[in-house]
């Protein structure tokens, strides 16, 4: 399934005309069969995204551009979501994180981020460290949870 970019927008306007926001719209290949998959940035029960994929199947009956047959895959971005870029990582302030660096890896919650950087409060054993760690030393960084 090649969708042009209109066919994509007015995919992503109407999921987010039904109140879900959109983490990411994507083509892919799986076992030789082409896929759209639509990643919903919400936490839902299984009923719910049961109920969105009838939904973005009927749309996409609806407004399908080719002929070709392909395979619809509806799923939650999941507790444990990406931090992508610069504004996801700067709106999960006061979150916990977990961050891979080029030399390290951290857990802990994200005090702050700004342009250049972001501060962690990290468990070091027993006591609470501080860690600064520039964004261009960032290779992944998502949301955890704490257990």
């Amino acid at each position: 399934m090649i969708a042009s970019e209109k066919y994509l927008q007015e995919l992503t306007a109407f999921i987010e005309s039904l109140g879900y926001r959109l983490f990411e719209l994507k083509t892919a290949k799986a076992e030789g069969s082409d896929v759209l998959e639509v990643i919903l940035d919400e936490s839902l029960d299984l009923d719910a995204v049961s109920e969105i994929s009838e939904k973005i199947s009927d749309w996409l009956d609806q407004h399908d551009e080719g002929d070709e047959p392909y395979m619809l895959d509806v799923s939650c971005v999941g507790a444990e979501r990406p931090l992508r870029n610069k504004e996801e990582i700067r709106a999960a302030a006061g979150k916990y994180v977990w961050v891979k660096t080029k030399g390290q890896t951290y857990e802990g919650d994200l005090i702050e981020a700004d342009e250049e950087k972001i501060l962690l409060s990290c468990r070091d054993k027993t006591r609470s460290v501080k860690v600064t760690v520039r964004y261009e030393d960032i290779k992944k960084m998502r949301l955890a949870v704490r257990f």
